[in-house]
């Protein structure tokens, strides 16, 4: 047996192990960046995991518009797998109802921004998930 060291991201997440260290992590990023960082580092399996109770009150706002200031096109598919795991976690719904207009907002332009990489139905399905339609 080897030893083989993890990758930069496999440890970025291995402290990640509920909400409370999610938002300490969150909240020492004082810079937008920093917070899509550490998004970026996140898996679906992660994100499961730190959010399988609740995506805490104003959170996925926050979420949606670190997104929408820092995506880049060379991240779609992270951004995508973000977007896809989310309501799949605790009172996502109740998340929802939280979303201010200008949120909502933004998460329609990430979703035409990654519309090409998805697809039009899959992009429907979540639009639908987001409450967008």
């Amino acid at each position: 047996y080897t030893f083989t060291e993890p990758a930069p991201s496999d440890l970025s997440t291995s402290t990640l192990k509920n909400l409370t260290q999610f938002n300490r992590e969150w909240r020492k990023g004082k810079q937008p960046s920093d917070r899509f960082q550490l998004l970026l580092s996140m898996t679906e399996v992660d994100v499961l995991r730190v959010f399988h109770a609740e995506i805490g009150l104003g959170l996925l706002g926050e979420i949606i518009e670190v997104i929408q200031i820092c995506f880049c096109e060379d991240q779609t598919e992270k951004v995508c797998e973000l977007l896809t795991a989310l309501p799949k976690c605790g009172r996502f719904d109740l998340s929802l109802n939280f979303l201010s207009q200008k949120e909502k907002l933004a998460l329609k332009s990430i979703l035409d921004r990654v519309s090409s990489y998805l697809g039009l139905e899959k992009v429907a399905e979540l639009s639908t998930q987001y409450q967008l339609d």
